[in-house]
């Protein structure tokens, strides 16, 4: 019995184990934002996005706050506690339009507001009642493509559906008990139920029936009191099981894949989440959970795997920019997604890969940088008496003093005429040539360990900061070469021995490897024509001479 009862320990401290892991199938946790600092939450509920936007509804705070870059920035809120135009009580669901207004199910107020993307009142609708038009704490809002908007009418176990401008179209009825999300493909209406534990599933033409999926419990499938419901763009289904602290994702007909989370207050666990948005990428799918008792947003990343079982990860498309480049990163400032800045010349590109720390020069985590060109009039200064003289490219990156771990990669890129003036420049010496940085304390231009690359016809160079970056000639330096100028080989020549003159001698037979050997030998009859007729020829030349 006593070994029996050790190892129910082991198995139970070895499943306990595996659910504090911040990864979920396919699923890994990211970063999360709102517990701290500017934005700081207080029971989020719903939320959704709008291009790099996020909108977070924060119950107990009553607004809704805004953050940019992919809720790398706080930018801001809108709402107070109130009933008047523009303010709110406890507010629930949120859902924008794709002209980028912003609905708010303000619940205990019964109304839905609606405000620009930047938060100004518009306009609203609803108050308390039964009636067509009427709510009683509204919970989950959703909008299609034609802009109509749906509405969970939680205590009247309902969901209405209306015009932007707030006009009654229909109500849907299908015995429900307090629904609270609402979520919509382009051929379903799914419905949350609080009350029942299950998700309802309407089609969208007629808005009839289909069915329910779920029931009361902790497993596979299973609900305890489900909120917030999105969709992805291949049709998959996510749920906020609420009170089992996870996600849960179906098929679109209800069939359990997989859930994501479990209870906690760590990386990747849950409170009591209530709502989710969904952002797919080429490569892969960011998942937004509003973690309520948590008072923070957790983000999920899908990880993808290549077709055929290969394992490998891939990750979100690399970032391209002119000029100016929104950086994706998390709380710690680590990079989510690959940048190539290029300068508005296209000469200087700078490259940052994911994971790297970008800070800014206050150690807070970079939202935006710049690389603009410099002519050689707007250059710091250059000692005019030196080893080094400007080679004609110049490039400022801001904002100064930012900082790169590990460094970001600046690379300088020329035509075929551009590298030959350059090299002429550089006395034909490839390794003289150099990029330096500016330091604006010293006054000083202060060298950076260069590789110049004579087919591809590029400088490159690390950059662990921002400041000025230049291109020079400098004879005091030997910049790393590639590839390598290749050796002068001299071709070893192998004598030719002078060749020994062989006696001439008369072939007794030849045989013609050709001709086969019996028969008529014509090759000697027309030889034999020939030097009688030679010798009759001269015999005859010498008698008329004589003559």
């Amino acid at each position: 019995m006593r070994g029996r009862t050790g190892i129910g320990i082991i198995l139970l401290l070895f499943a306990f184990l595996a659910c504090q892991g911040v990864a979920a199938g396919n699923y890994a946790y990211l970063d999360q934002f709102g517990s701290a600092g500017p934005g700081q939450m207080d029971h989020p509920w719903g939320i959704t996005l709008f291009g790099t936007d996020i909108f977070v509804v924060n119950e107990y705070l009553h607004k809704t706050q805004i953050f940019g870059n992919y809720g790398g920035t706080y930018d801001g809120a809108f709402g107070n506690f109130g009933s008047a135009a523009g303010e709110m009580r406890y507010p629930r669901g949120v859902a924008v339009d794709a002209s980028g207004y912003v609905y708010v199910a303000d619940a205990h107020n019964h109304r839905i507001q609606k405000f620009t993307s930047d938060g100004v009142y518009v306009m609203g609708w609803g108050s308390y009642g039964a009636g067509a038009g009427q709510f009683r704490e509204p919970s989950g809002i959703a909008v299609d493509s034609a802009g109509h908007i749906f509405v969970a009418d939680a205590q009247n176990h309902r969901v209405q559906v209306f015009t932007s401008v707030g006009s009654h179209l229909q109500t849907i009825t299908g015995n429900f008990d307090n629904p609270h999300g609402v979520a919509l493909s382009s051929n379903y209406l799914y419905v949350s139920q609080y009350g029942k534990n299950q998700v309802t599933i309407f089609d969208r033409n007629g808005y009839t029936l289909i069915g329910n999926f779920g029931s009361f419990g902790s497993g596979d499938g299973e609900f305890f009191r489900p909120h917030g419901i999105a969709v992805d763009s291949a049709g998959y289904l996510y749920v906020a099981d609420t009170n089992n602290h996870r996600v849960q994702k179906f098929t679109r007909d209800g069939i359990f894949v997989e859930s994501i989370g479990s209870y906690g207050t760590g990386d990747g666990q849950f409170d009591a989440p209530r709502d989710i948005a969904i952002r797919d990428t080429s490569s892969g799918q960011l998942v937004y959970v509003s973690d309520w008792n948590n008072n923070r947003v957790q983000v999920w990343k899908r990880e993808v795997y290549p077709a055929g079982g290969g394992g490998g990860r891939t990750s979100m498309p690399v970032a391209r920019s002119i000029g100016k480049a929104t950086l994706l990163t998390n709380t710690l400032g680590q990079v989510l997604q690959e940048i190539q800045l290029d300068s508005v010349s296209r000469k200087a590109r700078l490259s940052i890969e994911v994971g790297v720390s970008a800070l800014d020069r206050d150690g807070k985590r970079l939202s935006e940088i710049t690389m603009n060109d410099i002519p050689a009039a707007g250059l710091p200064h250059v000692p005019q008496a030196g080893t080094f003289a400007f080679a004609g490219y110049a490039v400022q990156c801001s904002p100064a003093g930012a900082t790169f771990a590990p460094p970001a990669t600046l690379t300088f890129s020329f035509t075929d005429a551009e590298w030959n003036l350059l090299m002429a420049q550089a006395y034909q010496t490839p390794g003289y040539l150099v990029m330096k940085w500016y330091d604006r304390e010293s006054g000083d231009w202060v060298n950076l360990p260069t590789v110049v690359n004579t087919r591809d016809r590029t400088l490159s160079a690390e950059v662990a900061h921002f400041t000025e970056f230049a291109l020079f000639s400098d004879t005091a330096v030997s910049s790393t070469v590639t590839p390598a100028p290749e050796p002068v080989i001299t071709p070893v020549v192998t004598p030719v021995a002078t060749p020994v003159p062989t006696p001439i001698t008369t072939p007794e037979v030849p045989v013609s490897p050709e001709e086969p050997t019996d028969g008529f030998p014509w090759i000697y009859v027309i030889i034999g024509v020939i030097i009688i007729l030679g010798a009759g020829g001269a015999y005859y030349y010498s008698s008329t001479k004589r003559s």
